[in-house]
């Protein structure tokens, strides 16, 4: 087994993926605006330009003609563990 640090989250002018909450049950991603999508791990989930232009919150997530996508990684759950702080006890 293979104990290691996760890598930071990138932070600038626009959301981080820490912004958007992944639904597992129901496989959905919420931006910060709280509209959803489908994700698959592994793949970007890709917010469309005609959702994104509408919103209110579109100059903090994005700059994008195209709308926001996040990629969300296959192992995106243990790397969110992995930053978390961990409880003792």
């Amino acid at each position: 087994m293979i104990i290691c640090k996760a890598m930071p989250v990138r932070t600038g002018k626009h959301f981080s993926k820490q912004a958007f909450t992944l639904d597992w049950e129901q496989q959905l991603i919420y931006c910060p605006n709280h509209v959803s999508i489908p994700f698959t791990l592994g793949k970007s989930a890709h917010f469309p330009a005609s959702i994104c232009e509408s919103c209110p919150l579109q100059e903090q997530c994005t700059n994008s003609k195209n709308g926001r996508s996040v990629s969300i990684h296959a192992d995106v759950g243990v790397a969110a563990r992995r930053r978390s702080p961990r409880r003792v006890g």
